[in-house]
């Protein structure tokens, strides 16, 4: 745990007439309760009356209620109970929701609940990781930015896999600090953690958890702690763990012995089809197929042509402009001598989250699919702890209308709950 120097008394600058005069501290038990407060705010925000939302996302719920029944569905991923495709992702943030709807039942709330869950815990994460670079000031000043950022409440309330990703992010960020801030072997065991933990983001979201990557192995060459080989050698090692818990599940699909699913989104049933297609560079260049992405082949969708002047049209441009006004707070210096950094490290922080800021906007403009909200660049855009909300993009992901075999798995018209009962999920799967 870093040294609470917020408690101690900070000399203020000093006067002609005296010596230097003092900052009253605050109690000791004032940043605990107010992290207490904004963890208990954050529970309220995404918790509150999560049975009127219904399945929230119909989608993923069918598919939850078909990975419930085997084990071959629940680590593919299968949409439906036959085992004949999977969802177009990855299955790893569906597994709390099997795994709550096991303990709680199959209802729409017992699917949100782990996503409630995620979100707070991943505030209270992003506290500790601005604490350790700008002190407790700052590190609650950014949970508080997180909790009420629009976006974050609306993704956390929902079933799509961004919550798990923003989780795991955050805490490879958290260990990435660690270990800029350690030496020797403690360095590299949390450098190989930072790795690991992007690799689960991988199963997640595929190539949406990598873009942190050129941010994060910046970071580490010019602020990792001794000489440059030792440095290399430890981020290959890392690299080498990212890699393997990130296409592990690909290696199983592409190895499996027996009869799986179809991997949904692919052309050919491959895991890695869906990598570097659908969800990779299919996202950037367009599908593959030559059919649009945006909005489900539907055309168009918010966000404009894609290209660099995507970023500073007339429906993202203000977006921009506000996390712009976000990201020139990053190189101001902390006010208290008891929050200035200490290593050179710390001191290349702001370097550090306007790179990563880089790169996931060039990233969101030459995409050729609709402009996601990206929910997992806001908390870490708050590692800076330093200006106010991110004006998030108004999410256009979704789908229209939900396909019918999600009508029909979930037992609703128009692919909605029906209300707090949750009646329709027990039915069968037959055409209405």
């Amino acid at each position: 745990m870093s040294n609470p120097t917020h408690l101690k008394p900070v000399p203020a600058a000093s006067t002609p007439d005296g010596p230097p005069a003092f900052v009253r501290s605050l109690p000791a038990w004032a940043a605990p309760a107010a992290l207490g407060a904004i963890l208990v705010l954050a529970a309220v925000l995404y918790g509150w009356a999560l049975g009127s939302l219904g399945w929230a996302n119909s989608y993923y719920s069918a598919a939850v209620k078909s990975m419930g029944t085997s084990w071959t569905n629940f680590l593919f991923g299968s949409f439906d109970p036959a085992g004949v495709i999977t969802v177009d992702k990855p299955p790893a943030a569906l597994w709390p929701q099997v795994i709550s709807s096991k303990i709680f039942g199959l209802h729409g709330w017992a699917l949100v609940l782990p996503q409630m869950i995620e979100g707070v815990a991943a505030v209270l994460v992003l506290h500790r990781t601005v604490r350790r670079w700008a002190g407790e000031g700052a590190a609650l000043v950014a949970a508080l930015v997180l909790t009420l950022t629009p976006i974050t409440v609306a993704i956390n309330r929902d079933n799509n896999p961004d919550t798990l990703l923003v989780l795991l992010l955050v805490s490879a960020a958290y260990a990435l600090t660690r270990a800029l801030q350690a030496e020797g072997r403690t360095a590299t065991w949390w450098l190989c953690a930072s790795g690991f933990l992007i690799g689960c983001g991988f199963l997640t979201k595929m190539l949406a958890a990598w873009m942190v990557i050129p941010a994060f192995t910046l970071a580490w060459l010019v602020g990792g702690s001794g000489p440059w080989i030792p440095r290399v050698r430890r981020l290959l090692g890392a690299g080498a763990i990212l890699a393997a818990s990130s296409l592990w599940w690909v290696a199983m699909v592409a190895l499996w012995p027996g009869d799986r699913p179809y991997i949904g989104g692919s052309k050919d049933g491959s895991a890695w089809d869906l990598v570097v297609g659908y969800n990779g560079l299919g996202r950037v260049f367009g599908s593959s197929d030559g059919m649009s992405q945006s909005m489900g082949g539907f055309g168009g969708g918010f966000g404009g042509a894609s290209g660099l002047g995507r970023l500073f049209n007339a429906q993202v441009g203000p977006d921009q402009l506000a996390a712009a006004g976000q990201r020139t707070g990053l190189g101001r210096r902390p006010g208290r001598r008891g929050d200035a950094p200490t290593r050179p490290a710390v001191r290349r922080r702001p370097a550090a989250a306007l790179r990563l800021a880089a790169v996931g906007d060039l990233a969101g403009g030459l995409r050729s699919r609709v402009l996601d909200t990206e929910g997992h660049l806001p908390p870490l855009l708050h590692h800076s702890a330093r200006s106010g909300d991110r004006r998030p993009v108004r999410r256009t992901d979704r789908r229209l209308d939900p396909c019918p075999p999600c009508r029909r798995a979930l037992g609703a018209p128009g692919g909605r709950g029906r209300g707090r009962g949750q009646r329709g999920l027990g039915r069968g799967t037959n055409p209405p």
